[in-house]
């Protein structure tokens, strides 16, 4: 089958006359898994999973889904392991019927807040142990435990752990397959989430983690399962009951033992690793680099009061110099949302609570205050990053009221007579009457337009103004080759926009590198709030604008402030690079790599995000910034090379 299937295309569909998918249930970079039932006359009509590798794989990755299914189709019946039912291919489709383990995975679990007892934790990890001892002695490994890899099934009253067996992982087979370190730290990140923290580790249990993980001195996964059921046995059921809810604190592990521990819990730990990994298969390690800069650099901010109360996140220096904002301008509610956002990647409510404390230096002016705003610009966009995520985070009605007052306030105002938002300049009745700001600028797409959409899903309201702005920036910021012109400027003598018009790019005809990338970002976003046609419109023009950066992308995927250098022969040094431009293209490139499963979109996508972690992230708890070599003015060098709370919060976004 020639076409390609999109996600869209297969809720519902039947597979090999046998499975209806129903629903998703997870998705990675490679492969979906929907819950699907069995169809046909005498078929036990049961629930499956069932996982389909993703259209426009490579043939390595073909041949790796296939070897993983025999894998999985070798091991005998075992209580602890998912039981294969069939494996084929149809409509172009690699699948493999898997049996269905209901609720949620370990990760599920820790991020809802499940908190739990050092009983349960030792008999995780020793169930755990013990299946992976049994996938060992039958097919050589499992090459890729961890959280999301194990489900608790419900029997009676008792609560088991299941082991799913992932079919993606690496794309070759090794022979150290570093499964018994998972498991060590697997029960360190268990222990990280215990009840009654304060208490500590027991010493024997202190060594299991320092001999899995740092030591490497259990040959195989049944040597940590003896480990664990000898210190059982060793205490008596009284001294086990007293401890029983407790768990860990990290002592007794030796300096050099403590510090090598601690160097594999590090952003250092993860960056080297990343250098070192093939760029497709790089998943689990940022999701790990993600929670580590919350919990090492973010958390440190608020642990030292770096923030001081009435200011914001706005602009760093690699001197630890800043520039904060204020709590009325739009940037503000960035703070907010940056930090608290933390509370669900790491599941620690530190973030989320100095978020919504903060969240009360944002004042709401009167139903008059916030009109007047609006006819002045788009500040009122901080409502969307502070009270839309502080409703979306807590249901609370007031910051839904709030929010959706602001959006009203700027589409009421903002809206002019020729069908786009303006961000500058002041409207009455929706002409402008400085004639200087009557422009539509390309960044509004996505500087406004969120909010709107956010609104928009909410109410029902606003969709006919924003398909009208996007339709217009289409038609006079986005030039017939792809590329971004930053905005049209009304022409007092021609009565037109007039697209030659730019603030930052090198020359009239040259593309200011983050312009283009936020009318790409916002282009992917309109696509997928958008009814037909303008669904397919808008994602149209996303591919053009996505394959001009491809083709004008820079040798190291950071591209300078303008493309008009990316194309020159000799690199150079003096002119500034942009990262800010380079995040978004990230998130932009990974959605539109999941409409249209291009690989090139997931390889521009994987390849950005490599280069940045690894170049330009900055590791010092005491700036106030992530990624460095942000450009926000080009013409002025004080703002070159420094840090943007907007361009970290898409970096973080992204890793996501």
């Amino acid at each position: 089958m020639n076409k390609k299937r999109g996600l869209d295309d297969l809720i519902g569909e039947i597979i090999d006359n046998k499975y209806r998918l129903k629903e998703l249930i997870r998705q990675t970079s490679k492969s979906w898994v929907f819950k699907a039932t069995e169809q046909g006359e005498i078929s036990p009509h049961r629930s499956i999973a069932l996982k389909i590798l993703k259209p426009g794989q490579s043939i390595e990755r073909k041949n790796q889904f296939k070897r993983e299914v025999n894998r999985l189709a070798n091991l005998e019946r075992h209580p602890k392991i998912t039981t294969i039912y069939s494996a084929g291919k149809d409509k172009g489709l690699f699948y493999a019927a898997i049996e269905l383990v209901p609720g949620p995975d370990l990760a599920q679990e820790i991020e809802a807040g499940k908190k739990f007892s050092l009983e349960e934790i030792l008999n995780i990890v020793t169930d755990v142990a013990d299946v992976a001892n049994y996938i060992h002695e039958k097919v050589g490994g499992h090459h890729d435990i961890k959280l999301k890899n194990i489900k608790r099934r419900e029997e009676g009253k008792k609560t088991k752990p299941v082991y799913l067996l992932d079919l993606g992982g690496r794309l070759r087979l090794v022979k150290d397959s570093k499964d018994i370190f998972k498991i060590g730290s697997i029960f360190k990140e268990l222990l990280d989430h215990r009840k009654n923290p304060k208490q500590k580790i027991p010493k024997g249990l202190e060594n299991i983690i320092k001999k899995s993980t740092i030591l490497g001195n259990y040959s195989s996964p049944k040597d940590f399962k003896n480990a664990i059921e000898s210190y059982r046995k060793n205490i008596t059921r009284r001294k086990f009951l007293k401890v029983a809810g407790s768990a860990v604190a990290l002592t007794g592990l030796g300096y050099v033992g403590f510090k090598s521990l601690e160097h594999m819990n590090s952003i250092d730990y993860v960056v080297d690793e990343l250098k070192k990994e093939e760029i497709i298969d790089s998943t689990d390690l940022y999701e790990s680099l993600l929670k580590r800069i919350y919990n090492e650099k973010i958390s440190y901010w608020i642990k030292k009061d770096k923030i001081p109360k009435g200011d914001f996140l706005w602009v760093t220096w690699e001197d630890g110099n800043v520039i904060s904002a204020n709590s009325e301008r739009w940037i503000a509610g960035k703070t907010i949302r940056l930090i608290g956002e933390g509370a669900k990647i790491t599941g620690n409510e530190i973030f989320r609570d100095w978020a919504l404390n903060k969240l009360k230096e944002i004042k709401v002016p009167e139903k008059q205050g916030l009109l007047e705003q609006a006819k002045k610009d788009i500040n009122l966009f901080r409502f969307f990053d502070s009270y839309g995520w502080a409703y979306e985070t807590t249901k609370n009605p007031y910051y839904k009221e709030t929010a959706l007052k602001a959006v009203d306030a700027l589409a009421s105002f903002r809206y002019n007579k020729n069908n786009f938002f303006q961000s500058s300049g002041i409207l009455m009745d929706g002409v402008n009457i400085d004639k200087d700001y009557n422009k539509i600028q390309a960044d509004t797409i996505i500087a406004l337009l969120p909010f709107l959409w956010w609104a928009y899903k909410e109410t029902g309201r606003y969709y006919d103004k924003i398909t009208s702005h996007i339709n217009n920036t289409i038609k006079y910021n986005i030039r017939d080759d792809g590329s971004v012109s930053e905005f049209a400027k009304f022409n007092k003598n021609t009565k037109k926009y007039d697209i030659k018009n730019n603030s930052y790019a090198y020359n009239s005809d040259s593309c200011f590198a983050r312009s283009q990338a936020k009318v790409f970002l916002g282009l992917t976003e309109a696509h997928e709030n958008a009814k037909q046609p303008e669904k397919q419109i808008f994602l149209d023009w996303t591919k053009r604008v996505g394959d001009f950066i491809l083709k004008n992308q820079s040798r190291d995927f950071v591209s300078y402030y303008d493309y008009y250098f990316n194309n020159l022969s000799e690199e150079i040094t003096d002119i500034p690079k942009d990262t800010y431009a380079t995040i978004i293209e990230i998130k932009a490139f990974n959605k539109l790599y999941n409409i249209i499963n291009e690989e090139k979109y997931k390889k521009a996508a994987s390849q950005r995000k490599q280069i940045l972690s690894t170049n330009y992230l900055s590791k010092d708890p005491n700036i106030l910034g992530i990624i460095s070599n942000v450009c926000l003015d080009p013409n002025e060098k004080s703002y070159q090379n420094c840090f943007s709370a907007s361009s970290d919060f898409s970096f973080l976004q992204g890793l996501k």
